[in-house]
């Protein structure tokens, strides 16, 4: 009689904690958090580093939560085009509220070793386009270790892909690319979304050479960004989901306003 209770026991506390399991995952669903996401397995992403779209930044991450990536290489632009090299690094952990954002110094000790990325601690620590996604990544992925790579606006298509090349040699499972950039600077909507359009149509097309001669009406990022797709392309195919696209003027509901254009876009 013992025995056939505690077998019952045993079952209603599996069932228990398959009924918790199911009631998590659908209210994730519900809140549009993890739609689609635990069939994909994610190996790229382009996400803004402006902090007024700060909840698409936390949605863009939301949506590793369950992959859990080892290691994100995070591509920034260099804003202010300091430092002695046209890609730079670090290796110190990144303070955040949410604790502290290690460096994946293992892969980056072997990018140094190749002498496609310098350490500049200096430029990286007030480089915005890092510094800004660092509490994002350790919010949503508290296990998931960063290598943040700065990235000159002055990169040819040679250096591009020669970084790119041995940054594929890091891809696996567990590493993902993301790029962190702002598109269109300081033009109306309505002018925004031209270029917006011309812009996603390259990503779409994966066509990265014609992002080089852009300037700050079309992105803040086009070496990185550059540098982002040249990687997916040497990974080999993959899919791209498109999860937001606005400008400022649209959130603010006022297209008279000088803005800043945004996507959010994973590649699986």
């Amino acid at each position: 009689m013992r025995s056939f209770s505690r077998k019952i026991l045993i079952l209603s506390l599996v069932f228990f904690v398959e009924i918790l399991s199911f009631s998590f995952l659908i209210d994730n669903y519900e809140r549009g958090k993890l739609l689609g996401v635990s069939t994909k397995r994610i190996i790229g992403g382009i996400v803004p580093h402006h902090l007024f779209v700060d909840f698409i930044i936390d949605d863009f991450f939301q949506n590793f939560s369950i992959q859990q990536p080892e290691t994100i290489v995070l591509i920034g632009p260099n804003h202010y085009e300091v430092g002695d090299f046209k890609v730079l690094s670090s290796f110190n952990d990144w303070e955040t509220s949410f604790g502290l954002l290690q460096v994946d110094k293992e892969r980056l000790n072997k990018l140094i070793a190749s002498n496609v990325v310098y350490i500049d601690d200096d430029v990286l620590i007030n480089e915005h386009s890092i510094s800004n996604i660092a509490p994002f990544i350790k919010n949503n992925l508290p296990k998931t270790k960063i290598l943040p790579l700065v990235v000159s606006n002055k990169m040819n298509l040679k250096e591009i892909e020669l970084l790119s090349d041995e940054l594929v040699h890091l891809f696996d499972e567990n590493i993902i690319f993301i790029s962190s950039s702002d598109f269109s600077h300081y033009l109306k909507s309505e002018e925004a979304e031209e270029n917006d359009e011309y812009v996603f149509d390259i990503i779409k097309n994966n066509s990265y050479s014609k992002l080089l001669p852009l300037d700050n009406d079309f992105l803040d990022s086009r070496s990185g960004l550059s540098l982002l797709l040249s990687c997916l392309k040497k990974h080999g195919e993959y899919n791209l989901e498109l999860l937001y696209h606005t400008n400022s003027g649209e959130i603010l509901n006022n297209s008279n306003i000088l803005t800043t254009s945004y996507f959010s876009i994973i590649f699986y």
